[in-house]
């Protein structure tokens, strides 16, 4: 079968996310002044109860540039704002209205109503806008007014945004950039830190909240008040750590006012903007030990940059003669992701005209560093900001059709060189894409790749998929699967648990933006009203995603309300009684009532005598008899010593602990639990499981020092050692296993026995010598391979005999192994360094004696005897291609036409490509950015401000249009089906499909398994598949409950459950989450075990199938 080759020139044009600073302006830091915020009787009295901080905002000739900008901005950016603030902080309030005494804030006048009325609020914040085109700064902010009266809260605060740099910025950057600034007025500034108070309500004497101190050989402001300081150490895993460093470059708004970056890089309150910030419980930390607030920790999250790398992170050089001491820095220029793998990116490094300070100096050449000065010139892994694979970044994320890239909430980005067959690429093949994440386990990820899932362990791997040529590299960790920022700050509605949102009650979607309708606790992100869960616990969600009252219950003004009469636990939508509550009865005309021997007490039926009483006294409502085991204390039963409660009227022998069955006079075991053996007459736990709670489970894993049964997590780690994300522990950096549940020192792989003191090797492995310096080396004629010292084999061979590097026992691709040496293969001959390559050039396609007989597809023979491309043509690996025509950005390999144009170009019906009316060609590109697609342009003419119909501006400032549309007179126009990615608009026929759909006669159709909905193809899953990507069972990505998805991707039942027409039922008897046969071996919540049968605990009641509190 011929393959039709095509060539992509470029993969990618993207773009670094511009920089914005927060301050550098001279307004940017204010002296607030002390006020009274009522009259002087009353002093401003706040309540002693603690409520989310109230924020009232006022505008004060603020104008983005349009009514549409400046409601998006006070609707959608600040009504998040400050939904995040009221979640995160509380305040003792005000019980009066705020009155405010000044006449300006920060330059912005105070009206006269804030004075005179007041407004109820416990902040009041005054928010103005300029233009300045030609500064770097997006806002600024700072407190002009603190209370009067002890604490001296701030009470009012002046922000003002720049026009000229804020409106370039999508959702997340403005919400970034707001919740910033308004942090900076509230208490993160050098100058508020003057007034924080301690617990006992005394400011801070000196050196008690900052300190100086010298790090990384250049004298820094650390923050060391109480709450920081613990929360730094926990989060970093230093416990000698001194505090946590403020920015000492900038101006006077950007020095001591920011986390230093080198340290908290992605955190919200460093000096400049960065893609996807957390909102870090670190920096809520500092508001705690102001004394005014108090903090809501469940809506912060644990800073991730640095997070877990010990005291050398703040302590060290990010990078020492050329290598990176820690992941989250690089050296190399070159595709790569960012650090989180959320984003395509580059590695910043750069060269600069002179040397860096010298506490800055990472390479041997001095002049080179990373890009960023606020993070010390250290390079880091930056995201391009058209790179987002959640789709967050401020331009719309760029993706190549051919690499069949997925952006979503649950993509990542990863590294290789997959392409699909019949497409290669222009110079270096390696380029990263996106991807999505289908599920994470322990130690692998699964990851969507075009019609494919495939595993990714988290030890790295090269993985092949199929239909593309190339690979994919899983990283080697877990970074796939680790913690992450949550996308737009949840919109402030949501908490961020280890990156995923959790939306409060009425809103959806990945970033919580979505507004449910009345009846969803939560909902679909395309569509509010239909939900995923219902609102009222009363309610069931249907396969339409409306929500209905439960049977027995009935709608009334939004809530479902019980229809069934008293003591029924289940009745029909009429209000008729079918199902009576335990120990009750029917006895007709739709009424129950208790059995004999229970009352009514509470809507329940209790025994009137207690539920081990035989005999009762009506009259005294004591009882006179018990049942077997029982005796009558003070008027009631108590089981006699040596039994217990079951819980249905009777008292059962209690058996010693971890026994399953005993004899109840002698106490003697008969049998024992899961796990256990029988000793003697009593029960112990096998080796390798310790007794928890009557059960026996394993022990605790080789570093852990104690862990949590419960859980199955660590909670102390042994020496040199620390606790991971997922609760076990590893040892520290420069420290290695020894198998023996020891952290000992690394001091390389050749090293055999290592001196703490001096980190030199005492003793090294064989076939290895230690050095002057205390290292290990491989002996002269060895050669270190995978930390082992093996004998350096002769050039020719592969592999060698241990003790003779001339015989080879393997040979490289292309030779013949014969008596122990390796002999090239006819047609090839061996080079300089005993690789056999052909003959033949790269263009023969066959040749004698090193002259070409025949050239390969479009090349001829040169009159020198060797092969050459055709005009129009060039070589490519060993192989003549298409050249593209002009302003092709990838093009068709054997045919002339553009797949895709370059930044501005526009694809005609010919398949080339032309600049637009309004711009012309100058260096192969299109210059001039208001086309013909232009809607608004910019009044200097140099870019697209608004796009007709279709069209979507490029990071240059053009405008062009989407995949699947065409430039006409009135804007972009479909001429494809939603299933074609690529058409020819002269025949209305497609060239290439989108993803789960195939190219049936210039159409496209869904692949067998999938069918259309909405304009995409769907797959259909199997039985116990919800999610799948194939119809054939082996690509499910989530299951039904009960079950589980296996190795080869298929969904089945867990342990101790079968499957039954779609769904997974347990195997075990009422109240067993484990057992052998029907004899329980562990109870579920709530419930003990006794002679292999589950019980409910006393104080709880089994109801259909759990047990409940009384």
């Amino acid at each position: 079968m011929k393959i039709k080759m095509q060539w992509v020139v470029l993969v990618l044009t993207l773009y670094s996310a511009t920089a914005w600073e927060c301050g550098n302006h001279p307004q940017s830091e204010l002296e607030p002044e002390f006020v009274e915020v009522d009259s002087p009787r009353k002093l401003g009295s706040r309540s002693e109860e603690l409520k989310p901080i109230r924020i009232h905002v006022h505008y004060h000739e603020f104008d983005l540039g349009s009514s549409d900008r400046n409601n998006y901005f006070k609707k959608e950016v600040m009504n998040a704002t400050l939904e995040w603030f009221s979640s995160v902080l509380l305040v003792h309030p005000l019980e009066n209205k705020l009155k405010m005494s000044l006449s300006s804030c920060g330059g912005v006048p105070v009206p006269e109503e804030h004075s005179t009325e007041g407004v109820n609020a416990d902040i009041i914040v005054y928010i103005t806008s300029k233009y300045e085109p030609d500064e770097g700064w997006a806002a600024y902010a700072g407190a002009c007014a603190l209370q009067g009266r002890s604490p001296n809260n701030v009470i009012a605060g002046r922000a003002s945004v720049n026009k000229a740099q804020f409106v370039n910025f999508g959702f997340e950057a403005q919400m970034s950039v707001m919740v910033h600034e308004i942090s900076h007025l509230l208490a993160f500034s050098k100058v508020l830190f003057n007034y924080f108070r301690k617990p006992d309500g005394n400011r801070y004497s000196t050196g008690e909240f900052t300190i100086s101190e010298v790090v990384r050989g250049t004298e820094k402001l650390l923050v060391k008040s109480p709450t920081v300081l613990n929360k730094a150490r926990e989060i970093f895993g230093c416990s000698s750590l001194e505090g946590v460093e403020l920015e000492n470059q900038g101006g006077s708004g950007t020095a001591g006012s920011h986390w230093e970056m080198r340290v908290m890089f992605n955190d919200y309150m460093n000096s400049h903007v960065v893609d996807d910030p957390v909102y870090s419980s670190l920096t809520l930390s500092l508001f705690e030990d102001s004394g005014w607030y108090k903090v809501n920790w469940n809506y912060t999250q644990d800073n991730i940059w640095g997070r877990g790398k010990g005291c050398t992170f703040h302590a060290d050089k990010c990078v020492e003669n050329g290598i990176a001491k820690f992941p989250e820095f690089c050296v190399s220029s070159g595709r790569t992701c960012d650090t989180f793998h959320l984003y395509k990116g580059y590695c910043n490094i750069a060269s600069f005209d002179g040397a860096l300070p010298e506490h800055y100096q990472y390479f041997s050449d001095p002049s080179i560093g990373g890009r960023d000065s606020y993070v010390d010139y250290c390079p880091i892994k930056q995201g391009y900001s058209n790179g987002s694979c959640r789709g967050t970044g401020g331009s719309s994320t760029s993706t190549l059709s051919i690499f069949h890239e997925s952006v979503g909430p649950n993509s990542r980005c990863l590294e290789g060189t997959l392409i699909e067959k019949g497409w290669r690429l222009s110079g270096d093949p390696y380029h990263t894409a996106c991807y999505e994440v289908v599920e994470c386990l322990e130690d692998r990820a699964y990851v969507r790749v075009w019609d494919d899932i495939v595993v990714c362990p988290f030890t790295g791997a090269q993985i092949e998929v199929s239909g593309m040529n190339g690979y994919l590299v899983c990283p080697d960790s877990d970074i796939l699967c680790s913690d992450i920022p949550c996308m737009n700050g949840c919109y402030g509605r949501g908490k961020c648990n280890k990156g995923v949102c959790e939306c409060r009650e009425g809103f959806g979607g990945p970033d919580c933006s979505k507004e449910c309708g009345p009846s969803c606790s939560n909902c679909e992100e395309t569509n509010p009203n239909v939900c995923l869960s219902c609102r009222d616990p009363n309610a069931v969600l249907q396969l339409d995603g409306t929500c209905e009252c439960k049977t027995g219950y009935l709608e009334v003004n939004g809530v479902c309300e019980s229809q069934c009469p008293e003591l029924c636990d289940f009745c029909d939508d009429d209000g008729n009684c079918i199902e009576c509550i335990a120990n009750a009865i029917y006895v007709g005309t739709n009424t129950c009532e208790c059995e004999n021997g229970f009352e009514r007490v509470q809507g329940q039926c209790s025994k009137e005598c207690g539920i081990n009483c035989k005999k009762c006294s009506v009259k005294s409502g004591q009882c006179l008899e018990c049942t077997q085991h029982a005796s009558v204390v003070n008027g009631y039963c108590q089981c006699d010593e040596g039994f217990i409660d079951s819980g249905f009227g009777e008292c059962i022998g209690f058996c010693p602990e971890l026994c399953l069955d005993c004899n109840y006079s002698t106490f003697e075991c008969s049998s024992c639990v899961k796990n256990a053996y029988l000793s003697e007459g009593n029960c112990k736990c096998e080796a390798g499981f310790v007794n928890h709670n009557g059960y026996c489970i394993t022990e605790c894993q080789s570093l852990c020092e104690s862990c949590d049964y419960e859980e199955g997590k660590c909670n102390v780690c042994k020496k040199n050692s620390f606790l991971n994300q997922k609760g076990f522990c590893e040892c520290k950096e420069g420290y290695k296993d020894n198998g023996l549940g020891t952290c000992i020192l690394d001091c390389g792989p050749l090293c055999k026995e290592c001196q703490e003191s001096t980190q030199k090797c005492l003793a090294c492995n064989d076939q290895s010598y230690l050095t002057q310096e205390g290292t290990c080396e491989c002996l002269q004629g060895y050669q270190k391979k995978q930390g082992s010292c093996y004998i350096k084999c002769s050039k020719q061979c592969d592999t060698c005999e241990p003790d003779d590097p001339n015989t080879c026992t393997t040979c490289k691709p292309n030779a013949l192994l014969q008596d122990g040496k390796c002999i090239c293969k006819q047609g090839f001959k061996m080079n300089e360094i005993g690789h056999c390559v052909s003959e033949c050039s790269a263009l023969c396609e066959s040749c004698n004696s090193g002259v070409c007989s025949a050239c390969k597809k479009n090349s001829h023979l040169h009159s020198d005897g060797s092969c050459v491309c055709k005009e129009g043509f060039e070589e490519v690996d060993g192989r003549c291609f298409f050249k593209c025509p002009k302003l092709c950005d990838a093009c068709s390999l054997t045919e002339k036409y553009c797949t895709e144009c370059k930044s501005g170009a526009q694809k005609t019906q010919e398949g080339l490509c032309k600049c637009p009316e309004g711009s012309q060609e100058v260096d192969g590109e299109c210059k001039g950015a208001c086309n013909g697609l232009c809607k608004t342009c910019s009044e200097d003419k140099l870019k697209c401000l608004t796009c007709k119909a279709g069209g979507l501006i490029t990071q240059e400032g053009f405008c062009q249009c989407g995949e699947g549309l065409a430039p006409t007179k009135n804007g972009c126009e479909s001429k494809c089906d939603s299933l074609c990615s690529y058409c020819d608009y002269q025949s209305q026929s497609c060239l290439a499909c989108a993803s789960y759909s195939r190219l049936v006669e210039g159409k496209c159709e869904c692949l067998p398994g999938f069918k259309r909905v909405a304009g995409h193809c769907q797959a259909i899953c199997n039985s116990l598949c919800t999610d799948c990507a194939s119809c054939d069972g082996s690509l499910c990505t989530k299951c039904v409950e009960n079950a589980r998805l296996s190795e080869s991707l298929d969904c089945v039942c867990r342990e101790r459950y079968y499957e039954d027409s779609g769904s997974c039922k347990p195997i075990c008897p009422e109240l067993c989450s484990d057992c052998e046969g029907q004899v329980c071996s562990i109870c579920k919540k709530n419930a003990h075990l006794q002679n292999g049968t589950c019980y409910c605990k006393e104080g709880f009641k089994l109801h259909r199938g759990e047990c409940i509190s009384n």
